[in-house]
């Protein structure tokens, strides 16, 4: 997510974070925690930020396999993409 505020972007590795500021809503699963976590996120931190394709489909529940990352390098580049098209004031 990229905020519009201010320069900040905010990424998780959902493999390696600490899921305790979910509390009693924190289950096993980290796919169940991450998603959670973005969903809080949005709704209050970056409420206008703009959403990458990633954070789109697990907002919407969408099938994993759409949000076309291959690797990491997929996601930059769709990040540097987003503050581009956010610097031009096209969205």
């Amino acid at each position: 997510m990229i905020s519009r505020k201010a320069p900040l972007r905010l990424r998780v590795d959902g493999q390696n974070f600490d899921y305790s500021c979910l509390k009693a809503r924190m289950g096993y699963g980290t796919l169940a925690n991450f998603k959670l976590l973005v969903e809080d996120v949005s709704g209050k931190a970056a409420a206008g930020a703009t959403r990458n394709r990633g954070a789109r489909i697990l907002l919407e529940n969408g099938p994993l396999r759409e949000m076309g990352y291959d690797s990491l390098a997929d996601l930059e580049r769709e990040s540097r993409w987003l503050l581009t098209v956010r610097a031009l004031g096209l969205r």
